[in-house]
């Protein structure tokens, strides 16, 4: 999604207000060799997120190249020779640029939590809260985006929920589709609001409402090609209030932000103007690694079967393996096609799979090979229901097959199953 240059302008300065005169900000009478370090550091990064936060993943190598050869001739800027420049964060304890990794928080698994609200820490997750929560703190709206299942809206939730109190915040969730009205937009917003005077609305309290909105730009197009929930929005970005829909009257709204999240256009998703998109931070949010799913998944399987004999925690990671190999086999291989317009997969297709593993009701008490027939069933089960038309032949090719089978066999042989007969090893 495009945005206008001032938007980015507008950015950069909120990301350096935060930084240096927010929480956490470094001592700015420090001596001038340092300060000038810092400085120069703490706007490279903040001239990266600001600029670049909206490419996705594949142009990042040609961005940092093009960051690093602006500032090569400032000795201050001081920039990692190791890695690239979206993997540091600017440590005023330090003094400089540190690997995101030293700040990522531990894992624990709640049972309690639906499986869709877990958020295993990673770094773009860190990353991009760490973004959002010095934007908020500066009043300014950010707009995640990126493609369907990356976790654009656990990243955002996680990040209010964890920091409401800290920050004095009220998040409020709406989630937009097809027939979302402006009327129920403004009702919702109104509903979370305080009466401070007549004309005067507020969040409750000293603290600040923040908006969050997922599937932004869901709403359908009106006769004149806008989307009215949206030119709410946009009136409120502009003017910092709505019109009293019974008495015509001025009302004017403190304290709010808005936040959001949506794919890009395309499957009922509509372009949103960019007098709308220019009052916000775009930041795109990467496919994650194959490394990165197989550690997301990991950690919320490992905590399930935490309870369970070793020879079934175990199998975690295998399980995990086959699952993230599976998928991005059927990426592949299994394209679109006009008979089959449905074959069209993303992660939060590979996410249903583990969770189907979660909410198997059955006491494993055999050997881990119990554990994989339960994952291979219910995978099986959740990969049929995508395809819808039975069998695929040919989904694997035949060398690839018989690696397979090869890999399989002596885990059959020691399960007692016949390694001979083809269709028991499958």
């Amino acid at each position: 999604m495009g945005q206008v240059d001032i938007s980015k302008v507008t950015t950069l300065c909120c990301l350096l207000e935060a930084l240096l005169l927010g929480d956490g900000r470094p001592d700015l009478k420090m001596e001038a060799k340092h300060l000038n370090s810092v400085l120069c550091q703490t706007f490279v990064f903040c001239y990266l997120w600001s600029v670049g936060g909206n490419l996705t993943d594949s142009h990042w190598d040609a961005f940092d190249s093009f960051v690093r050869q602006q500032f090569e001739d400032n000795n201050d800027a001081k920039l990692p020779s190791s890695g690239d420049l979206w993997s540091v964060f600017m440590d005023f304890n330090h003094k400089r640029l540190e690997p995101w990794e030293r700040i990522i928080p531990s894992f624990r698994y709640n049972k309690e939590l639906p499986f869709f609200e877990m958020l295993v820490p990673t770094t773009d997750t860190v990353r991009y809260g760490y973004l959002m929560e010095k934007l908020l703190s500066v009043g300014h709206s950010v707009l995640f985006t990126g493609i369907t299942g990356v976790g654009k809206s656990v990243v955002a939730r996680g990040l209010l929920n964890s920091v409401q109190e800290k920050g004095g915040y009220v998040p409020v969730y709406i989630n937009f589709s097809a027939q979302t009205t402006s009327a129920r937009t403004q009702e919702m917003i109104e509903s979370k609001l305080e009466k401070k005077r007549k004309n005067i609305l507020g969040a409750p309290g000293n603290r600040k409402i923040v908006i969050f909105v997922d599937d932004l730009n869901m709403p359908k197009l009106d006769t004149y090609g806008s989307q009215p929930p949206i030119e709410l929005l946009r009136q409120f970005q502009d003017f910092h209030g709505f019109y009293d829909r019974e008495k015509f009257f001025w009302k004017e709204i403190q304290d709010m932000t808005i936040a959001a999240a949506c794919a890009p256009p395309g499957g009922g998703r509509n372009p949103v103007t960019p007098r709308f998109i220019r009052h916000f931070s775009m930041l795109c949010l990467p496919t994650p690694s194959e490394h990165s799913l197989k550690q997301i998944f990991n950690a919320i399987l490992s905590g399930f079967l935490s309870e369970f004999p070793q020879a079934v925690r175990s199998s975690a990671g295998s399980i995990v393996d086959a699952a993230v190999e599976i998928y991005h086999r059927m990426s592949v291989d299994l394209l679109p096609t006009p008979a089959k317009s449905h074959y069209v997969f993303n992660l939060r297709d590979l996410s249903k799979c583990v969770q189907g593993e979660t909410h198997t009701h059955y006491v494993f008490t055999l050997r881990d090979l119990c554990v994989q027939r339960s994952w291979w069933r219910s995978s099986l089960e959740d990969i049929n229901n995508m395809l819808n038309s039975g069998e695929v032949p040919n989904l694997f090719e035949k060398d690839d097959l018989e690696q397979v089978l090869a890999a399989t066999r002596p885990r059959a042989k020691e399960a007692g199953i016949n390694e001979g007969n083809r269709d028991e090893v499958q």
